[in-house]
């Protein structure tokens, strides 16, 4: 993983204030370094910024890109969480 892994996501109030402790689960599944942290109240989500080695290598004149996260289970239990590079 290096600085160039960036990229940014978003999660709901919701998952933040009722499963904090999912949200720290895929934080570490993902390896992710924040170096920003922002709640977005007219959108009820936070923005979340920050290095993965799941992200691709973005050079630094282009805008951080946007990515979509999904989780997978077995029987209840967090087991992979992937990322998808979206449009802005």
């Amino acid at each position: 993983m290096n600085d160039k892994q960036r990229g940014r996501f978003f999660v709901t109030n919701i998952m933040v204030q009722d499963h904090p402790e999912q949200v720290a689960k895929i934080l570490s599944m993902m390896e992710f370094v924040p170096c920003r942290v922002e709640h977005l109240w007219d959108r009820r989500q936070f923005e979340y910024i920050g290095i993965s080695s799941l992200f691709e290598e973005t050079p630094d004149q282009i805008m951080t890109p946007t990515y979509q996260l999904r989780m997978f289970d077995e029987k209840g239990e967090l087991v992979k969480v992937e990322v998808t590079k979206v449009d802005d």
